[in-house]
């Protein structure tokens, strides 16, 4: 026995990235309700964001607008326990949207609710101990560039939920 490993440490975390072919393969099982910049997606465990990035890029193909996208953004939820990740992820998401609409004019109103959107629907905390207790912001738009901000507790908002396969067979009735 190595004189290192006598020693008590704690555990490190087990972080795992979800490779992007499998991740790509994974979002096509969600279509076409991942595509739908109307519907809510939420990543648990959501790391640096690799299924949000393959959402918000999937609904800007449909996409034409910045004002559709901000939509789109405004249903892409994540949590995630390290901070670092999230950050990682609103830089990759924000950078997708800007380089999307590079050379569209942008609204003054556009990135502020981008930043905003980001902020608030990337949450961190312990997904584990506290799903039931996280509270995530349903924006609904009200009109052009303005958005109703209601708070729903994740736990309220599962048990009220169609799960996709439900969703699925439904929408083919």
């Amino acid at each position: 026995m190595s004189p290192r490993s006598a020693v008590k440490s704690p555990k490190p975390r087990s972080d795992f990235f979800t490779p992007a072919p499998v991740v790509h393969q994974m979002s096509d099982l969600c279509e076409p309700l991942l595509s739908d910049s109307t519907r809510k997606a939420f990543e648990p465990g959501c790391g640096t964001g690799n299924f949000l990035i393959e959402a918000l890029s999937r609904r800007l193909q449909k996409l034409t607008t910045p004002h559709e996208a901000l939509i789109a953004l405004s249903n892409l939820y994540g949590v995630d326990i390290n901070p670092d990740y999230l950050a990682e992820a609103r830089v990759c998401l924000k950078s997708i949207l800007l380089r999307h609409f590079s050379e569209q004019p942008l609204d003054y109103r556009f990135l502020p609710l981008v930043d905003l959107f980001l902020q608030s629907n990337l949450i961190q905390d312990d997904l584990i101990r506290n799903y039931e207790d996280l509270v995530f912001i349903d924006w609904q738009l009200i009109s052009d560039y303005n958005f109703r901000a209601v708070p729903a507790r994740l736990g309220d908002m599962l048990k009220n939920s169609i799960s996709v396969a439900n969703d699925s067979e439904n929408s083919h009735a």
